[in-house]
């Protein structure tokens, strides 16, 4: 039984050519700055790890007003989403499993722009601290 040894030149043309075609762009790149999507703030900068917390993010140029275009995660847990303006997200918080040694998370997306740019801004949840103990009570005599 023989076995033909195959020919990868035609392969390798093929893709020069496919590289020439992708060089081919314009000299003049142009970049229009107000179609940026960006978070300018986010209140309040803490809340429960139980969740409930009202958050007000504030984004310069949104781009839609309609809830079903804008998603939100804090830690990686879905932010539920009450109302959108073209310069703010009102969500609420969900509980959050576990405590996170990491820095914390805000990602936000939106329908034909993508992942927006927190500017290193974030929602922080604490831990809630439902008693303590200072250690033995020392009687009186």
């Amino acid at each position: 039984m023989d076995v033909e040894t195959p020919q990868f030149s035609l392969n390798t043309k093929l893709l020069d050519t496919v590289t020439t075609d992708l060089i081919d762009i314009p000299q003049t790149v142009n970049f229009d700055q107000t179609l940026l999507t960006y978070v300018t703030s986010v209140a309040p900068r803490w809340g429960s790890v139980e969740g409930s917390t009202n958050i007000v993010i504030n984004v310069d140029n949104l781009g839609t007003t309609d809830p079903a275009d804008v998603q939100v995660f804090i830690d990686r847990v879905v932010c539920d989403i009450s109302s959108v303006t073209l310069t703010t997200i009102d969500c609420t918080s969900r509980p959050r499993p576990g405590l996170y040694e990491s820095e914390p998370t805000l990602d936000i997306y939106v329908n034909g722009r993508g992942k927006i740019d927190t500017l290193g801004k974030n929602f922080r949840s604490k831990p809630v601290v439902l008693s303590f103990n200072l250690g033995r009570r020392l009687r009186s005599r």
